[in-house]
């Protein structure tokens, strides 16, 4: 068939021998592609390397030291802490009680109320010391010690 229009290179068709582009083989080569994609970013994300942690004082967050409140008294009765860690208290006694520190100063603490069953209040400790505290509601039965290093 002539070309119709003179501008326009002519049009080839394949020789017998040589088979015409199909667009089937086009669509299944670019989704084995795709596969092979998905395949290594899905590898990545299960297998990468894991972040680093920091530890020591230049971490960015450290865990609370946990103390439980019964009864009986702090448990337990002196924790030690690095400087910029907090200490929870966590009241597990049917009955209220309030945490107070034992000094004054910049670094006194006082929980906001009193604290009821499971109730919890945190304090950062940011100076190294000794910090002695009370249950503000039975204060001369029930103390603790924090030591900050």
């Amino acid at each position: 068939m002539p070309n119709p229009d003179p501008t326009m290179p002519p049009t080839q068709t394949p020789s017998p021998d040589q088979p015409a582009v199909s667009h089937s083989n086009f669509a299944a080569k670019l989704l084995a592609v795709l596969l092979v994609l998905l395949i290594i970013t899905i590898g990545y994300i299960l297998f990468r390397p894991a972040a680093k942690t920091t530890t020591g004082p230049a971490a960015a967050t450290i865990a609370p030291a946990a103390v439980s409140i019964t009864a009986g008294g702090f448990t337990p009765a002196t924790v030690s802490v690095r400087k910029g860690q907090a200490v929870t208290w966590t009241n597990t006694d049917a009955n209220p009680h309030g945490i107070a520190s034992s000094g004054s100063g910049s670094s006194s603490f006082k929980s906001p109320q009193n604290l009821s069953q499971n109730d919890t209040y945190s304090f950062i400790f940011s100076t190294a010391g000794t910090y002695t505290y009370h249950d503000s509601l039975n204060p001369t039965t029930l103390s603790g010690t924090v030591v900050v290093k």
